[in-house]
């Protein structure tokens, strides 16, 4: 009687465990999707943007606006990352280095990943235009264009894709911009917007390195 006691006790730790562990892999396909370091790295481009802003515009804006607009902008990145990743799910199928991706691996479904992609856009989008303005919403939908119906479709038909590629690691320049209410018209929207430009050309494969500051006329 013991003895079965306390394999049905082993049964019932085993099964939590294994809960546990679907659990944790379960959120972690789905981080995976939105490609975190690409993530990261648009947002340290948004959040330079907006304490430039701050310093030549002087439109000084609180934390809460900071964090929703890093937040909501994370949801649009990720947003386009995971359209990415649903798109190109047969080409990854044939690739080792992509085959264990979420998508292609079978963890996630193309259903599960486009829903969770469109969710993340429609409600960054809303939540950047709250917590923003909807310049900056604008600015956020047109990188998020893009990258998911330009860039992403035209990697196999010509290499275009990747000087167009470049737009969206430039443009969100201009999401941190006007998100702290710098516009695009102005002196100083035109300066940033040159630096937009200089970014995107510095991402350009075999383009000498961009003095981004210089070339701004900052």
């Amino acid at each position: 009687m013991s003895s079965i006691t306390t394999s049905t006790r082993e049964d019932e730790k085993l099964a939590s465990s294994v809960a546990v562990d679907l659990t944790t892999a379960w959120w972690r396909d789905y981080a995976a999707l939105t490609k975190p370091r690409i993530t990261l790295m648009v947002l340290l481009t948004v959040a330079v943007a907006m304490f430039a802003a701050q310093q030549i515009v002087g439109h000084f804006v609180t934390w809460w606006v900071w964090i929703h607009t890093i937040i909501a902008t994370a949801m649009i990145a990720g947003s386009a990352s995971t359209i990415n990743l649903w798109y190109e799910h047969d080409r990854d199928l044939l690739m080792p280095r992509t085959q264990k991706r979420p998508l292609p691996s079978g963890r996630l479904t193309r259903f599960e990943a486009a829903v969770f992609g469109w969710l993340l856009f429609l409600g960054g989008s809303l939540y950047l235009a709250i917590a923003g303005n909807w310049t900056a919403m604008v600015c956020g939908m047109i990188t998020w264009t893009i990258y998911c119906w330009v860039y992403t479709l035209m990697k196999t038909l010509s290499w275009w894709n990747t000087a167009i590629g470049t737009l969206p690691g430039a443009l969100p320049v201009m999401i941190g911009w006007t998100a702290v209410g710098g516009s695009i018209w102005d002196w100083q929207g035109r300066a940033l917007t040159r630096a937009a430009r200089a970014l995107y050309r510095a991402k350009q494969p075999g383009r000498a390195r961009v003095e981004l500051a210089a070339t701004a006329g900052l």
